[in-house]
């Protein structure tokens, strides 16, 4: 039986690697890039709790808007 992995995340701890992904991305990274730099591993957690909240709020944008599934997207601070 394969087990699904919990996560507990605080709300300052969101926060923080917030702040710290858009440092990151003042220049345009790859979502491969931000994860490995931030030392994430599971891309549905991290698209989840850092990264569309993030473009919702429109702190960060795509830079292939058009192509949100791409394999050449990026992100940057807006």
């Amino acid at each position: 039986v394969q087990e699904t992995p919990v996560y507990t995340v605080n709300r300052r701890e969101i926060k923080e690697k917030s702040a710290e992904l858009l440092e990151f991305c003042s220049e345009p990274r790859s979502k491969k890039e931000i994860m490995a730099y931030m030392g994430f591993s599971d891309s549905k957690h991290f698209g989840n709790v850092y990264l569309k909240p993030l473009l919702s709020k429109g702190k960060i944008r795509m830079t292939l808007p058009d192509k949100p599934n791409s394999r050449n997207q990026k992100y940057v601070r807006t």
